[in-house]
């Protein structure tokens, strides 16, 4: 009996059950009562031959068999009944055939068609017949003649899949439609392999698409063209038109090139089927189930069969055909384009898909784009998409010419939250400290972060930053642009970071009128204003109205640009100004903000609307004996031929903008100047040691130290009360705090710790080859040596760190409250940092090339018994990073 194997072996599939080895043999024998009486020769005619199925599965339990059993004994059932009505259908077809008249060429062509099923090219698995209804009618369809279909009854006899059906149609003499048959079953294997030019109905396809293509007969385009076709299966050149195939082919012969995923869709009924073309350096057998799942899940679809596939070698593609059974189902043409990039994704190689990207978006591509194709990590690839690429290319472009850094904020695809991108020179470039700073001062929240090196021109790292979501930026494209100005003004040094920027986002300023803010803020400072900029930074942070206003009085009073009343506008902001202060309930922050309108309300005129200027002024030009106002300055006061800028030696840092200025406007006057600008020096930004705890509570908090280091015994007082003093003032209550003491007290240690003073980390750090430099060079150049390792270290640690010569070529870096992960980044940063860049001594024309191995260990509790315990752990890891080949960081 034919179909057996296959329907037994069909069945378990279906369960999802794996097939270990089956079997068939054909025995003959001779049975007594059901039982086998005796196994006869396979010649002999004294017996009965059966088939005999042997099938191994894996992990089938005892609860499943009679299920199993079941389902078998229906499978066999319905093989017996196909076998046995074979002849009754053949007969029903031959029945079909007399009935179709051959007038017309379509008439001759379904004679054909049916004599050529009935050639073993159709498996008939059933028949259904139709006759009119009570009043002599049938269904409205719109179906011709003859027709094919696939039908939603699944065969469990041959294949488990939906079956076809052949519909013919019978008319009287009046053209009314008198029967319809109806034959279900599945092409024959021997049908696909056919020449599909001999086929019918198939044939007649073949012959308009040749033409509509208009290759020459014979030539090898038209070749190519029924090659092509012949992949196609019989169920799609039966059930597809002359335009889907049309298409289909023309793609398949573009794609010849350049080899790419490719996703054609045609609905009939509730059947969708997706021809996929994917190329032959992707195609796997995993690939086309995964190809099927993600096909099936796009539009819910209750079951999904890979009906074919094949290999097209002349194009070196694979043409995959799925058939989703989805009711309802409706998929729009930019949704196909998003499932054929779907496909793409996991089919297609990233790289690939980035050179694409580029073909598509240039025409042509230079070779500085192409090495960007391999420059981009692995990590890099799973996180963003090659159009992302795209766009950080352009910015890496920017970065690897100018060798400046630049940033990007947009928001995430889900709109969720806001990302931020950083592109930085790995060498010469921002460190990812400052860059979490300057982030965090502009009031936003980092809710993630990862780096990505991009191997180009010495290398240049991406930060990428997911930020939480702030509800001014959204939709707000001049507030965005404001964030990256001041992202990168910050990042150039054009700016100073503080938390003054945080109002480009609560405030929605510009960064200029932050800039202004700022500068009324310092101007305070030299008014003996008893608030620090911290403070005032953090008071005009709450109150983001009011500052608004504050601008808007600024500009109404200054901005050349506006035609308006001035006296009028400015007492319209200012009465708006007084009734928010009156809301105000503490007094600090009210005399803060006061301040900041009464000083504006006293400006007299400013260079703020000059925009080629990059700093603020009051200034006056003189020419030829007359008073004559610069330009784009509103003022209040009378003609001043005077421009007055000075800066003591106190104040150093300010001496060269002073002297750029008087420079500019010609009112420079060399040495009458107290200050030589740079050159000079800044006692503000020195350390200042005091013996008067009193005096020494009073300075901290008026110049907002960065570092409190505390003796733990004065002669009036303690280190313990000084601490604690410290930590209860708003102005110090975050500034690190370091006690020292002579003898090693358990006890007074811990207190100390308890009031405010913060607990530490150590990183040894030991010059690898150190002796090699004193022995070829001498000590003097080992000195010098070690005086530039210094600074290298210095300049790349946080000013809470601590730096000291521990002994011989070793350094030791105190860091407070840090966890072990970022004292292992600053350590891997001066790791680097000495390794990458050779040092240069003087009198000697080459260079040292020197690497340092750092051990990291993290204060204990038990190591307040003995510190000395906690200095041996992080110098034995020191010497396991020696050990373990040098040039590397280690931790506990």
């Amino acid at each position: 009996m034919p179909f057996l194997v296959d329907s037994i072996i069909a069945n378990i599939k279906s369960h999802d059950l794996t097939i270990c080895y089956y079997s068939n043999s054909i025995i003959n024998i001779q049975r007594k009562s059901g039982p086998i009486n005796e196994i006869c020769h396979l010649e002999d005619d004294n017996g009965i031959k059966e088939s005999l199925i042997y099938v191994v599965i894996k992990g089938i339990s005892d609860s499943f068999v009679d299920t199993l059993k079941e389902s078998q004994h229906r499978t066999l059932e319905a093989v017996s009944c196909v076998v046995k009505d074979w002849q009754l259908m053949l007969k029903k077809l031959d029945e079909a055939s007399l009935s179709v008249t051959p007038v017309l060429d379509t008439g001759i062509q379904e004679k054909d068609f049916l004599a050529w099923l009935k050639n073993n090219n159709f498996v008939f698995l059933g028949y259904q017949e139709c006759v009119p209804d009570e009043d002599g009618k049938f269904a409205p369809s719109d179906i011709d003649h003859l027709y094919i279909l696939r039908s939603d009854l699944i065969s469990i006899v041959h294949r488990r899949t939906y079956m076809n059906c052949i519909g013919v149609r019978e008319f009287n003499d009046q053209s009314n439609v008198i029967k319809e048959r109806r034959f279900f079953g599945l092409f024959t294997s021997i049908a696909e392999v056919q020449d599909i030019r001999t086929i019918p109905v198939i044939k007649g396809k073949i012959k308009i698409i040749e033409k509509r293509a208009g290759f020459i007969p014979g030539g090898h385009n038209n070749k190519a063209l029924v090659s092509i076709l012949q992949a196609f299966s019989c169920d799609e050149l039966f059930q597809s038109n002359e335009d889907e195939l049309f298409k289909i082919c023309t793609s398949i012969m573009s794609l010849a090139m350049r080899p790419r995923v490719k996703l054609f869709l045609r609905k009939i009924g509730d059947f969708v089927s997706y021809i996929v073309l994917i190329p032959m350096r992707y195609a796997s057998a995993r690939l086309m189930f995964k190809v099927r799942d993600i096909l099936k899940d796009e539009i819910n679809a209750k079951g999904a069969d890979i009906y074919n596939h094949h290999i097209i070698n002349e194009y070196d593609l694979m043409k995959l055909h799925v058939v989703l059974k989805a009711e309802g189902a409706s998929v729009l043409d930019d949704e196909v384009l998003c499932i054929e990039n779907k496909l793409r994704n996991i089919t297609e190689k990233w790289e690939d898909r980035f050179i694409d990207n580029l073909y598509n978006t240039f025409g042509t591509v230079e070779d500085v784009f192409i090495r960007y194709c391999k420059a981009f990590p692995i990590s890099y690839q799973e996180s963003f998409e090659p159009n992302d690429a795209y766009y950080d290319m352009k910015k890496l472009e920017i970065v690897r010419k100018k060798r400046v850094s630049e940033v990007d904020l947009r928001l995430t695809r889900d709109n969720l939250n806001y990302q931020l991108k950083v592109y930085t020179p790995s060498n010469g470039g921002l460190e990812l400290s400052k860059i979490l700073r300057i982030t965090k001062n502009l009031g936003a929240k980092i809710l993630s972060h990862n780096g990505y090196y991009i191997e180009i021109n010495g290398g240049i790292w991406i930060h990428h930053f997911v930020l939480s979501r702030v509800d001014e930026l959204i939709d707000n494209i001049t507030l965005k642009e404001q964030f990256e100005i001041t992202l990168a003004k910050v990042f150039k040094g054009e700016i100073k970071n503080d938390y003054f920027n945080s109002l480009i986002i609560i405030a929605g300023l510009e960064w200029k009128e932050v800039l202004l803010v700022r500068a009324l803020s310092a101007y305070l400072k030299q008014t003996s204003f008893k608030y620090n900029p911290e403070y005032i930074q953090k008071v005009v942070s709450e109150y983001p109205k009011i500052v608004k206003y504050l601008i808007q009085l600024f500009h109404a009073r200054f901005d050349p640009s506006i035609d308006i009343d001035r006296t009028e506008t400015t007492d319209i902001f200012r009465e708006k100004i007084e009734e928010l202060l009156k809301e105000i309930s503490n007094v600090s922050h009210d005399y803060v903000i006061r301040s900041i309108f009464n000083l504006i309300m006293a400006i007299l005129r400013t260079s703020y609307y000059q925009d080629d200027k990059p700093y603020l002024s009051t200034k006056f030009d003189s020419i030829d004996g007359k008073i004559i106002p610069p330009e784009n300055v509103i003022r209040y006061d009378e003609d001043d031929p005077y421009l007055v800028v000075a800066a003591d030696k106190g104040t150093a840092s300010f001496s060269d903008y002073a002297n750029q200025i008087a420079s500019e406007y010609n009112f420079w006057l060399g040495d009458a100047f107290a200050s030589g600008g740079s050159a000079g020096y800044d006692h503000k930004k020195m350390v200042k040691v005091l013996n008067d705890p009193t005096e020494a509570s009073k300075i901290v908090i008026e110049d907002n130290y960065d570092l409190i280091i505390s003796d733990m015994q004065f002669s009036q007082t303690n280190g313990l009360r000084l601490c604690s003093e410290f930590r209860s003032k708003v102005e110090t209550r975050y500034t690190p705090i370091l006690i020292l003491s002579e003898d090693y007290d358990k006890n007074n240690l811990v207190k100390a710790l308890n009031v405010g003073a913060n607990d530490y980390l150590t990183v040894p750090l030991d010059e690898n080859y150190f002796k090699v430099v004193n022995d070829n060079f001498g000590h003097s150049a080992g000195d010098e040596l070690l005086k530039q390792m210094q600074k290298r270290i210095s300049e790349n640690i946080r000013v809470t760190d601590l730096l000291a010569r521990f002994g011989g070529e070793e350094f030791v870096v105190v860091m407070p409250d840090t966890n072990i992960s970022d004292a292992y980044t600053v350590a891997e940063r001066i790791r680097e940092i000495i390794a990458t860049e050779p040092f240069v001594l003087s009198g000697e024309n080459t260079t040292h090339s020197v690497t340092v191995s750092i051990g990291i260990a993290e204060m204990q509790k038990s190591d307040l018994d003995n510190i000395k315990k906690f200095i041996v752990r992080a110098d034995r890891y020191l010497y396991k990073a020696k050990n373990s080949g040098k040039n590397r960081v280690v931790t506990g």
